[in-house]
């Protein structure tokens, strides 16, 4: 007969072995992003779907390798990230006066993992200082959603009357950050708004057809009701189409601007 001890015994062995395989897991996709130059690479590498490997990899906070021409750094922004690293400033901060003066390409917008990686490949961080980097920014991007998450969600969906704001839908909810948490906006039902999955794809996916025009101006009102500003059409610079919302404070040097483009 089993006793209790050797019950505890088998649960330990069964914890301890699932904590092993997650790392085993964790250290053979990290190796796969090292060895390949594609999500796609990766993935087959690993037997795995290109896009469960692009979320583990987005999720970890390194950056897409060999990217498409339109979102390589130009030398502006490489010389933008060795002054202002040398000043002292951090990532984050760099990536947002990045954004902000439109410096560089500006067909995506700038991360604070994408500026670390332009560091390292400028030699001003060792790739294990970029390793610590993304695992520390992992944590807090985690801690910062984990705190008052759950309030967060469930203050914003009751205010919203668990439906979109723009469509009315009541299924497939989801809240949005009016101000993005890395821009620096709180995770407080004043700062979200309830989307469906669909218009949420839309503000992430700027883009030239009328569904996201109609959007845009939907959005702008419920976010100005909310205190906040709006700005949205085509960039006459860069031809990209954009979203930018900023707190109803804002200034031209705010740093919580969130501005998104196609």
């Amino acid at each position: 007969m089993e006793s209790s001890d050797d019950r505890l015994f088998g649960a330990g062995a069964l914890v301890g072995n699932r904590v092993s395989a997650a790392g085993e897991t964790e250290d053979r996709r990290r190796k796969a992003y090292e060895a390949t130059k594609s999500d796609q690479e990766a993935a087959d590498l690993l037997g795995m779907k290109p896009f469960t490997f692009t979320s583990w990899r987005t999720s970890r906070g390194y950056p897409l390798k060999n990217p498409k021409p339109g979102l390589r750094p130009t030398p502006e922004e490489l010389e933008t990230v060795q002054r202002m690293f040398g000043e002292g400033a951090s990532f984050e901060v760099i990536a947002a006066h990045i954004n902000e003066h439109r410096i560089g390409n500006r067909k995506w917008l700038k991360t604070p993992g994408s500026v670390a990686w332009n560091a390292h490949r400028l030699g001003l961080i060792s790739r294990e200082q970029l390793d610590f980097w993304y695992e520390d920014a992992r944590k807090r991007k985690a801690a910062v959603r984990a705190k008052g998450r759950d309030a967060f969600r469930s203050g914003v969906l009751v205010r919203d009357g668990n439906k979109c704001v723009i469509c009315g839908a009541r299924k497939l909810l989801e809240v949005d950050h009016i101000i993005e948490l890395w821009k620096g906006g709180p995770n407080i039902p004043t700062n979200g708004v309830t989307l469906c999955r669909g218009c949420h794809k839309l503000k992430t996916s700027p883009g030239d057809d009328a569904s996201w025009h109609s959007f845009a101006k939907r959005y702008a009102a419920v976010v100005e009701r909310l205190g906040f500003t709006t700005t949205y059409g085509l960039c006459p610079d860069h031809r990209h189409h954009y979203l930018i919302v900023r707190s109803g404070k804002a200034d031209a040097s705010d740093k919580s601007t969130a501005p998104i483009y196609s």
